[in-house]
This record gives structure tokens, sequence and C-alpha cells, in this order.
């Protein structure tokens, strides 16, 4: 019908952790390599737009996604991964979650 959506579950599975893949999944497929560059929040402001996301719902899922370290700590403590990989995911949670403070404002 032409929507765009997300699973869910998606930034749940930290497939870096597993296989060597790129840091949010944006270039090589989603999104053309010159759109695919710059501040991670320049292209995933340019997809919300391609998608016609509204601007609204695209900052409500910016703000979700930089304000619930919390329940990720807690989800990733709980879980069944070793103690390494334990480590490892919050070390590729925090730096993605760098990435997405660098810049707050959608460009």
């Amino acid at each position: 019908m032409g929507d765009f959506r997300l699973s869910p579950a998606y930034d749940l599975l930290n497939s870096r952790i597993h296989i060597e893949d790129k840091d949010f999944a944006l270039d090589e497929g989603l999104l053309p390599k010159h759109l695919a560059q710059g501040k991670i929040r320049v292209p995933l402001s340019k997809l919300a737009e391609l998608a016609e996301i509204p601007e609204k719902v695209y900052q409500d899922i910016m703000s979700k996604m930089v304000s619930k370290s919390d329940v990720v700590f807690k989800m990733i403590t709980a879980s069944f991964l070793s103690d390494t990989t334990k480590k490892n995911y919050w070390q590729s949670y925090n730096a993605r979650l760098n990435q997405l403070l660098k810049n707050s404002e959608r460009m």
C-alpha cells in the first residue's frame, strides 16, 4: 500500500556483535552513497523524508532513541549473552548513541 514501517524490534538486534556490519545500516542499500554521508542525523533525516515520515513522528522516534539508555542497559544485563558479549553490546550501543547525540537537530 506504499506504507513504510520499521519492525518494532529492529533496533534490538545488534548484528555488529555477530558479523561485520555498518553502524545504522544506512549505506549500501537504504540510501544512495551520496545521501548516506555525514553525521548520522543527516542520513536518518533524509531517510525519514524519503519515507514520508512526518517531522513530529521523526522527532518522537529520535527522542526515544536517545533517552532509553537505562532500559537498554537492563535488557542487556538480563540477556543470556556471555559477559564479554554483553560488554561489547553495551559499548556498541553507547558508540551509536554518542553518534546520535552529536547533532540533536534534524538537518
